[in-house]
């Protein structure tokens, strides 16, 4: 006789059922949504124990502002959940410590805190980090902080550990600064365009990458005569080379009141993604005298063109039969000048003349410019000699120029009258009772 069947309720098959589709609807407690299975605590990549993180550097005032700006914060890269809310099993506690690899007095603890963003953990900056020091050198940046992180898993009280790196990316908040200033610059007005002027113009910035890369530029000016940037150029910003761009004069400049120019130039980085920072500073750049100009004749009297006198002309008178010696020169005696502030040496000579032996009869003391007669000359012969006198500075370049000289041949009273008379034998008659002004003649 065989056994009988137990007899199973119809609820029980119905619950049993439900039981098995609630097994397979919820996860497991262990995962985290895009961290696959690893447990609380764990690095994100499974293994590390490394946490790499990388903010931007900024002031007290930027975070106070922007407290959840996306640059001053960074995913953790650690599964976990803070705070009360979430799967108990990934509910962690995390605590920073300063070790041996922290900045000297730096308190993490006073720099970051963590929050809970899309489910992920993030350190964030609670205040602000200079990441650049206080001088240009790398030594004093602080571009990474490192720290030590306790993670504890708050159900089991199991607690893993980590390093933290937090690299502080460079913001552009320095501008450069010039360095070696103030600037000056000397050179001649006879430089060739291209010549270099000025290779000293030198600038730093505490910022790093491009951002502490410097571009050299002149800013245009006024556009008047003592407007630097109508004259110089920088060709190479990087290099800040000035050179000359266009032909330079001294005696405009004089003229105009002084002989320097200034050129103002900009240092600007350069930033890429943040706006660029600008410095300026000037540069004076004095213009000497070169010797681009020749003598020049002066008088009260003679009509100038830049301080040069046109088409000059002077005059003399000797005797008939005389030998004067110095001559007196009208309007004023021979004088001529360098135009050029060198002031060179000026040299005197005829090199032309009529008649042509007026060398014969004229000298020029080569120093003094004194015109001096050595032998008589006869009116009958001539009566006028026209003299070409140069000026020659005592340089180089031997600029010169010329004026003429008329020097005219007098009459002189050389022979005494002769009396003539229609009266034979100059004996004439007259009334003595004749009145005043009668002729006397022959009867």
């Amino acid at each position: 006789m065989s056994k009988p069947r137990p007899y199973i309720s119809p609820h029980c098959h119905l619950a049993g059922l439900l039981l098995i589709g609630l097994l397979f609807l919820v996860p497991k407690a262990t995962a985290q949504e895009g961290y696959g299975n690893l447990p609380a605590c764990a690095a994100a990549d499974g293994y590390s124990t490394v946490l790499r993180v990388d903010v931007r550097e900024a002031t007290d005032s930027d975070i106070q502002n922007s407290p959840d700006a996306p640059q001053y914060k960074d995913e953790l890269g650690l599964v976990g959940v803070i705070g009360d809310r979430g799967d108990e099993r990934l509910r962690v506690s995390l605590s920073m410590q300063a070790d041996e690899r922290t900045p000297r007095g730096f308190d993490p603890n006073q720099f970051f805190d963590f929050t809970m963003e899309s489910g992920r953990i993030f350190i964030r900056m609670r205040r602000g980090i200079d990441r650049d020091g206080r001088t240009t050198s790398y030594s004093d940046d602080v571009d990474v902080v490192e720290f030590s992180l306790t993670c504890t898993t708050r159900q089991t009280g199991v607690a893993s550990y980590f390093a933290v790196a937090v690299r502080v990316e460079d913001a552009n908040d320095n501008s450069p600064a010039f360095e070696g200033i103030p600037y000056e610059a000397t050179v001649s007005e006879l430089a060739p365009i291209g010549t270099t002027v000025f290779q000293n113009i030198k600038a730093s910035d505490k910022d790093s990458g491009r951002n502490a890369d410097i571009d050299f530029r002149i800013v245009p000016g006024n556009r008047d005569i003592f407007d630097g940037s109508m004259k110089f150029r920088i060709t190479l910003p990087r290099q800040g080379f000035i050179t000359v761009s266009s032909q330079l004069d001294y005696e405009a400049l004089k003229e105009a009141g002084r002989t320097y120019m200034l050129l103002n130039i900009s240092a600007s980085d350069d930033s890429l993604v943040q706006a660029k920072r600008t410095s300026y500073a000037t540069v004076r750049v004095t213009i000497t005298d070169g010797d681009d100009q020749g003598p020049t004749f002066e008088y009260n009297g003679c009509p100038t063109h830049r301080g040069a006198c046109v088409k000059p002309a002077y005059s003399a008178s000797v005797p008939n039969n005389g030998v004067t010696g110095q001559l007196t020169i009208s309007p004023e005696p021979i004088r001529a000048k360098d135009m050029d502030s060198l002031q060179y040496p000026i040299q005197y000579s005829f090199i032309a003349g009529s008649p042509d032996n007026y060398a014969e009869v004229f000298e020029i003391d080569p120093s003094s410019g004194i015109v001096t007669q050595k032998a008589a000359i006869s009116r009958k012969e001539t009566r006028k000699y026209q003299l070409t006198i140069k000026a020659q500075e005592v340089s180089e370049n031997k600029r010169y120029t010329t004026a003429t000289l008329d020097i005219n041949v007098t009459p002189t009273n050389e022979e005494g009258p002769i009396v003539t008379s229609s009266i034979q034998n100059n004996v004439g008659y007259i009334y003595e009772n004749s009145p005043q002004n009668t002729y006397v003649k022959d009867v």
